[in-house]
C-alpha cells in the first residue's frame, strides 16, 4: 500500500465527517428555532430550505437531507411519529451517527494521522495487502496445478485447516 493513498483516503474520510457534523450543527441551529412545535412539512420546509436541506417521512420518520448530484445525501434522522414535537435537543440522540459518530471518526482520522501513528498503520495494512496477495496467488497455483477440489477429494477440508472457508477462497482467486 502507498503512503499516498493511505494518506489521501484518511484525508478524505476526514473532511467528510468533519462536513456531516456540521450538516448536523446547522439542522440543530435551524431546529432551535422551531422547537417545541408539532413536525409539519411546511414548518420545516421554512427552517430548513434557506440553508440547502429538505425534510421527508419515511417508516414512521422523519428525516433532513442535502441533495446532492440530484441524489439524497446523508439523511439526519430528527424525530419519529410518535412523537410530533420538534426536539432540537433530542437530534443529537436520534442523529448519532452524524453527532457523536461522525466527532468520533474525526479524532479518529486526526489520530491515524500523526506521524508516528500513520506509519505504523501503513506498516500494518501494507503487510496484510502483501499477505492478501500470496494467498492469492496460492489459490490460484492451488487451481492452475489441478489441486482443486475435482482433483483433491480433501481440497476443500485443506482450506477449512489453512483458515480459509471455500466460498471465500473462490472470491479471493477472482480477485474480491
Amino acid at each position: 500500500m502507498k503512503s499516498s493513498e493511505l494518506k489521501k483516503l484518511l484525508n478524505e474520510t476526514l473532511a467528510q465527517n468533519k462536513s456531516d457534523y456540521n450538516d448536523f450543527s446547522l439542522i440543530r441551529e435551524a431546529l432551535k428555532s422551531i422547537d417545541g412545535q408539532s413536525f409539519t412539512t411546511k414548518r420545516l420546509e421554512k427552517a430548513l430550505n434557506p440553508i440547502g436541506f429538505n425534510f421527508r417521512i419515511h417508516c414512521g420518520m422523519y428525516y433532513v437531507s442535502r441533495e446532492k448530484d440530484d441524489k439524497r445525501y446523508n439523511d439526519h434522522l430528527v424525530g419519529y411519529q410518535t412523537n410530533p414535537v420538534i426536539n432540537a435537543e433530542k437530534v443529537a440522540d436520534f442523529d448519532s451517527w452524524a453527532n457523536a459518530g461522525a466527532l468520533s471518526r474525526v479524532n479518529q482520522c486526526e489520530y491515524w494521522l500523526e506521524e508516528n501513528n500513520f506509519k505504523e498503520l501503513l506498516a500494518v495494512y501494507t503487510k496484510l495487502e502483501k499477505a492478501y496477495k500470496s494467498v492469492k496467488d496460492a489459490l490460484n497455483e492451488i487451481e492452475g496445478n489441478k489441486m482443486g477440489s475435482f482433483h483433491v477429494p480433501v481440497h476443500y477440508d485443506l482450506l477449512r485447516i489453512a483458515g480459509i472457508e471455500p466460498s471465500v477462497a473462490s472470491e479471493i482467486r477472482r480477485g474480491k
